[in-house]
């Protein structure tokens, strides 16, 4: 599977997201330098959840996905769980773990 340009632009937010939640911010700068070494533009986020085996995509702000309450529980329930190891003294390998996790509802 190869993955387009803005599929990979969507990524890197992501990481860097993630990076910026645990203040790791040589490593959020690391990410941003190479968005914008590939042409990084400014767009509306889009986001996916799996739910159920199923990969479900979901614009930001979009409130008519069939399964919106679903999503939204599990990523506030994904959001706490960053957090919370954000929060954590040596966060660097419990985040890779908590990344590597699959979360499911349902």
């Amino acid at each position: 599977m190869e993955l387009d340009q803005e599929e990979i632009m969507e990524y890197l937010v992501s990481v860097s997201n993630v990076y910026a939640m645990a203040r790791r911010w040589r490593e959020v700068a690391n990410v941003r330098e190479k968005m914008v070494e590939m042409g990084s533009k400014n767009s509306k986020s889009r986001s996916w959840v799996q739910l159920n085996e199923a990969v479900n995509e979901f614009m930001a702000g979009d409130i008519t996905h069939r399964h919106i309450s679903l999503i939204y529980e599990t990523l506030d329930r994904l959001t706490s769980e960053v957090r919370y190891v954000a929060n954590d003294h040596d966060t660097s390998e419990e985040l890779i773990d908590l990344l590597e996790m699959e979360f499911f509802c349902c």
